[in-house]
């Protein structure tokens, strides 16, 4: 049975798929099928054709940048107490408040030298190897980064303490509004219990509303039992 994939594509097949898909707009598996590659293997192959085309889909442009041995170039290994390896960490000492790869591709970048990976970076920084190699700081460089604080302008300041006086007046009114929603609710929940109490006493008293509203209630109650619940 034959292997459809293939991770070295041929150079004239790469160039169909480049074809296929910028002219034609087919899909990664109709590609596959008329190439007899995997789909997979198909889409991988474009995107890094796009990424090393700077995301162009310019047919011309596009074959410019296909190789036959594909787009995986491994990273060269950084020996140790090499110029690099020294660089690397010495830039990273020199930018301790930045991230080390940033500080590191900073000053990469100024050299005309290619950026490095993360990992690349990191390895270098808390490798023991790497570490003991470095006459100048022969320590594993940890992670130590602390937020760079710039101070506060005249203006600003100005600012800052307007802010900050505005934010006390606020919360010292917003006490008092609340001491004042607190006594009112107070006082509405004792007058209600004062009508309540007061209603009771009217109740046992002859000749008041609240006692006569209550011998109807009850003359009401009474009728209603004696038709209901007549007894045998």
């Amino acid at each position: 049975m034959k292997n459809t994939k293939t991770p070295d594509l041929p150079l004239s097949i790469r160039a169909i798929i480049v074809a296929f898909r910028v002219f034609f707009h087919l899909g990664w598996t109709k590609i596959s099928k008329k190439l007899g590659t995997d789909p997979t293997t198909v889409q991988k192959f474009f995107q890094c054709m796009q990424r090393l085309a700077n995301g162009s889909e310019d047919f011309w442009y596009l074959l410019s940048h296909i190789e036959p041995s594909g787009c995986h170039h491994p990273a060269p290994l950084i020996a140790p107490g090499s110029e690099e390896s020294l660089e690397v960490r010495k830039a990273v000492l020199k930018h301790k408040t930045w991230m080390r790869n940033n500080a590191v591709n900073y000053e990469r970048s100024k050299a005309n030298l290619p950026p490095l990976k993360c990992t690349t970076v990191q390895n270098i920084c808390l490798d023991f190897k790497h570490a003991a190699a470095n006459p100048k700081y022969p320590k594993r460089i940890k992670r130590k980064r602390q937020p760079c604080k710039t101070a506060l302008d005249e203006e600003d300041r100005s600012n800052w303490l307007q802010y900050t006086q505005d934010l006390e007046e606020a919360e010292a009114e917003s006490d008092i509004l609340t001491n004042e929603l607190a006594n009112k609710l107070k006082d509405q929940i004792q007058k209600l219990k004062d009508t309540v109490s007061q209603q009771q006493k009217n109740a046992e008293s002859p000749g008041t509303l609240e006692w006569e509203l209550l011998q109807q209630k009850n003359m009401e109650i009474c009728a209603y039992n004696d038709a209901h619940f007549t007894p045998a």
